[in-house]
């Protein structure tokens, strides 16, 4: 306990600190590389199950709307297409293997998977009808509802979305969990700034119970990462322990061994006659003279 901060949870040695990140950040890549498989793989089904016709929706507007958003659908599909290409573990390392450049590769891998949820998460509510719609302008009412006023859209997806990316991100991703605040951040304030200044197809006692239930996901998410991270600090902690009195250990036999004067295996091979080992130059030969 008291090797590491009780709020950070750095290391108090600095080169500990350091070994854990660099345990973890060859992690980044593969947890990338997943992640953005994944997430093109589920952009491609889903531009597939999307050519419906205009009579799959309310009214030809809406229609005419899901075709134009689908833009950022194609784009979301690049851009995990581009990320995977980008961080295939299959690549060979391009930077040098020296303290300097892994430390700032460190820094650059956190960073990088944080912009890179950032940036999927936004396409992904860009895809969403209803508040693409209102952004833009257009009747919303008259779009995604039914001849009797009664709306059809909510917020499920976008609030679906949000604890998806913040759910894995927080699950998956091998980075500190002080790192990954502003995810947090971005995905409560998005909710809020779609129902607050776009405009929420929801009532606005189901917005208020949307908006404390994702906050909660969101705080117990955090609370769940640092937990986890501080489990693994712990056992890495006791891995190097476990070495360093091993070594230290190690150390001290063979000082004593020297000290008592015990031949070591070099001397025992000079000592050998013939390929064969005479009986004073074995530690039993020597306590039987």
């Amino acid at each position: 306990k008291g090797n590491l901060d009780c709020v950070s949870l750095r290391f108090a040695q600095s080169g500990t600190e350091i070994a854990f990140l660099r345990r973890q950040s060859e992690q980044v890549s593969y947890a990338l590389f997943a992640w953005s498989v994944v997430i093109a793989v589920f952009t491609s089904v889903s531009l597939v199950m999307s050519r419906r016709s205009a009579s799959d929706f309310v009214s030809q507007a809406a229609f005419d709307h899901a075709m134009a958003i689908r833009p950022v659908t194609y784009s979301l599909l690049v851009f995990a297409v581009l990320v995977s290409v980008m961080v295939c573990p299959c690549r060979p390392r391009l930077l040098p293997d020296n303290d300097r450049w892994s430390q700032r590769a460190l820094w650059f891998g956190e960073f990088g998977a944080v912009m890179f949820v950032l940036v999927a998460l936004t396409l992904t509510i860009g895809t969403d009808y209803w508040y693409t719609a209102k952004l833009v302008g257009k009747d919303t009412i008259a779009m995604f509802s039914t001849s009797d006023g009664k709306a059809l859209s909510t917020d499920t997806r976008i609030l679906m979305t949000i604890n998806i990316y913040v759910g894995v991100s927080h699950m998956l991703l091998p980075v500190r969990w002080r790192v990954l605040w502003p995810i947090e951040v971005f995905g409560l304030a998005c909710y809020g700034v779609l129902v607050g200044l776009i405009g929420s197809p929801e009532r606005s006692s189901d917005i208020k119970h949307n908006a404390t239930m994702l906050s909660g996901l969101i705080v117990c998410s955090a609370l769940a990462k640092r937990k986890i991270e501080r489990h693994e600090r712990k056992a890495f902690w006791s891995l190097v322990r476990e070495k360093t009195l091993r070594v230290e250990t190690e150390f001290r036999l063979a000082s004593t061994i020297s000290e008592l004067g015990v031949p070591s295996q070099s001397d025992v091979a000079v000592a050998s006659v013939g390929g064969t080992s005479l009986p004073e130059t074995t530690l039993t030969g020597e306590r039987f003279n």
